[in-house]
């Protein structure tokens, strides 16, 4: 689990812990009704997102591609193979600072439930910025 979270964004596994936590989007293609929603619940908490220090990863299809953070550098089918998520399937995996699975759903996940899993954690002190 480790090495996958981090290979998102860097070429090393030294690190103890991470800087950000990954919200990691799986979806078929970009017509999926689903992947649309979980689009509109980021665009609604962009700055709940920021400020917990979240970079949003989509796996659409055969492509990735970020938001809110650096591009990632991971392979869309190694992504898939390791989180077991088929071609055709939609699932929204939240990783923590610590590179553990925080959240897993085969459906969106609205904010409240994205940040009430975050905010519960033993880490959360680290990742909530304080506003302004």
């Amino acid at each position: 689990m480790l090495l996958a979270a981090m290979s998102l964004f860097t070429p090393s596994v030294s690190a103890p812990k991470l800087k950000h936590r990954s919200l990691i989007i799986f979806a078929p293609d970009t017509s999926s009704t689903d992947l649309s929603k979980q689009k509109e619940v980021v665009a609604q908490v962009r700055d709940g997102l920021q400020q917990r220090d979240i970079v949003v990863v989509y796996v659409i299809g055969q492509d990735i591609s970020a938001e809110l953070g650096p591009e990632p550098t991971a392979i869309p089918v190694k992504l898939r193979s390791h989180f077991k998520v088929p071609r055709d399937d939609f699932r929204v995996v939240l990783i923590g600072k610590d590179s553990q699975t925080e959240m897993l759903s085969d459906v969106p996940v609205t904010a409240d439930q994205l940040f009430q899993t975050i905010d519960a954690t033993p880490g959360r002190q680290d990742g909530v910025k304080p506003p302004g």
